[in-house]
Formats: C-alpha cells, sequence, structure tokens
C-alpha cells in the first residue's frame, strides 16, 4: 500500500526557472543543488526534484492537501504571488464541490500544480508548511502513452483499484 510520497522526481529545461517558482516565490527551501539538479523540501516528509534536461518534457500534475479552514487565504496568497492561475470556462479560478475546494496554477514548466482541501481532513494532525500551507501531497498525474496499459500496469503489479474515472483516472 502507498502510504506518502517522498520524492516527485521531474524534468526541467532551466534550473534558476524552477527556482525562481519554488524557491522565490513558494519558498520551498533547498535540500541539494547541483549544475543540473535541484531538491527542494514541500514539507519534513516530502521532496521535489529536477533534473535539468536539453529536450522536450512532458508536463506533471500534482496537487497539495492544505487545510481546509486555510483554503481561501492561501488562494488569496497564490492569485497575488504572479504565477499563472489557471480558470475554469466559467471564469472561475476556485472549483468547489461537496466538501472541497481546489485552485490549478502553473510553474513555468508547465507542470500543473493545484491547492486542494476536503473538509474532512483533520487540521490538528499535521503542521502546515511554507505560504501554502501544504498539509501533505495528495495526487500526482503521470503523463503515459497509454492510459489503458498504465492502469492495467498498475492494478497487476501495484494491487491498485480504480476508484472512479472521468477526465483524469484516480487510483487508489
Amino acid at each position: 500500500m502507498i502510504t506518502h510520497i517522498s520524492d516527485i522526481k521531474l524534468q526541467t529545461v532551466s534550473i534558476e526557472g524552477v527556482k525562481q517558482v519554488y524557491k522565490d516565490i513558494l519558498s520551498f527551501p533547498i535540500k541539494k543543488e547541483t549544475a543540473s539538479f535541484i531538491q527542494f523540501e514541500v514539507t519534513p516528509y516530502t521532496t521535489i526534484s529536477f533534473q535539468e534536461v536539453y529536450e522536450p518534457i512532458a508536463p506533471a500534475h500534482f496537487a497539495f492537501e492544505i487545510p481546509y479552514s486555510k483554503f481561501h487565504e492561501t488562494a488569496k496568497w497564490l492569485k497575488d504571488s504572479g504565477l499563472l492561475i489557471v480558470k475554469w470556462q466559467n471564469g472561475n479560478v476556485i472549483g468547489e464541490e461537496n466538501g472541497l475546494f481546489n485552485l490549478y496554477f502553473k510553474d513555468g514548466d508547465g507542470n500543473l500544480l493545484e491547492i486542494i482541501a476536503h473538509s474532512y481532513v483533520k487540521e490538528d494532525v499535521l503542521v502546515p508548511h511554507s505560504p501554502l500551507n501544504i498539509l501533505y501531497v495528495r495526487e500526482i498525474g503521470l503523463p503515459v502513452k497509454s492510459v489503458p496499459v498504465f492502469t492495467e500496469w498498475l492494478k497487476s503489479n501495484l494491487n491498485m483499484k480504480r476508484w472512479k474515472m472521468g477526465i483524469f483516472l484516480t487510483l487508489l
């Protein structure tokens, strides 16, 4: 069973561009850095690592769970940060449904980041980190050549089960 995500490993076309977003704006501390690699601490238990490459990259998606009570404060901070905020088709930037809020934004490599807050998540267990008030990494979207083939691989090799099918496939 997957209980947490310890490191998200991504590629970037610019270490300096990554530093501008993750260090300068999001205030993630640098844990390790070389000329072509950088790793940021998201929480004491999770890091995000970037390897610089000189080829096209496929953007990823990942979501940070934040406290429900701090969602609107964090969303305002993000809107004021200068990062690209993604709008829904109706023009709204905040999604809301059945006890959850979310907001999507992008980094310089086109990765789609999300803050998401669920009303049922207990807020007194983990300490929020960074100006984003991150409790933990909740979701990761993977760019794959074939979703059906990858889904079968996850089911057979990791014993994951399909939770729901929509625009995005979510597996538990």
